[in-house]
């Protein structure tokens, strides 16, 4: 069984692209199939809070996640650059505290383990979507049962996993949502993401001998 979350699960998707001998299933939590697409998201789901908010201020510990510039600003930037930065110069994404409370982990406090990734994560513009801004799953991948898991508030989005409805089939992946997770659903309802993948690797498991 193959499990990958958020870009991991591209990762995992890319993997079986090449090598599939032995999977039995895979399970993408919270995977997009377009970075650019998953970026859109989060800059409408951003303005939104601030539009309800009635404020433009960034998270303090943006420089902790992977989000960390204005729309309006980046596409100025964009308009005005003649050619795209190199992936090591460019910028982390900035979004506001909101966001991150409401569409990246709903707990009171981040736990020590994803601080802990996050710092661990690479210098700015080797992370997050900026740094595979162009990347788009497009190749076809069959006969092996997936799952798609995504929370309720994730800023993956329905539209971002939308697309592996015509990705993968024979058979069609599954869809589940989590109801009151975001991001990272496996910190937030650890028994409701442990059930979720429980029940479907054990729907496919090698059968014992």
């Amino acid at each position: 069984h193959l499990y990958g979350h958020s870009f991991g699960g591209i990762l995992a998707y890319e993997y079986l692209k090449k090598e599939r001998t032995g999977c039995l299933s895979l399970v993408l939590g919270s995977t997009p199939t377009s970075a650019k697409l998953i970026q859109e998201e989060c800059f409408r789901l951003d303005r939104e809070i601030r539009n309800i908010n009635g404020t433009n201020k960034p998270s303090e510990n943006a420089g902790d996640n992977d989000n960390d510039t204005d729309e309006a600003a980046e596409k100025e930037e964009m308009k005005s650059a003649p050619s795209p930065a190199p992936k090591q110069q460019q910028q982390p994404l900035r979004f506001s505290e909101a966001f991150l409370q409401t569409h990246e982990c709903r707990l009171s406090a981040l736990p020590l383990v994803l601080t802990d990734a996050l710092a661990q994560a690479g210098p700015p513009g080797w992370r997050g979507a900026p740094a595979i801004i162009d990347y788009e799953a497009l190749e076809p991948l069959s006969g092996i049962p997936t799952l798609v898991l995504f929370g309720e508030y994730d800023f993956c989005t329905p539209a971002c996993t939308e697309g592996w409805k015509t990705i993968i089939s024979n058979p069609s992946p599954e869809f589940v949502s989590l109801e009151n997770c975001s991001h990272y659903g496996m910190l937030e309802d650890e028994s409701q993401y442990g059930r979720g993948i429980t029940s479907f690797v054990q729907q496919h498991d090698a059968p014992k001998e």
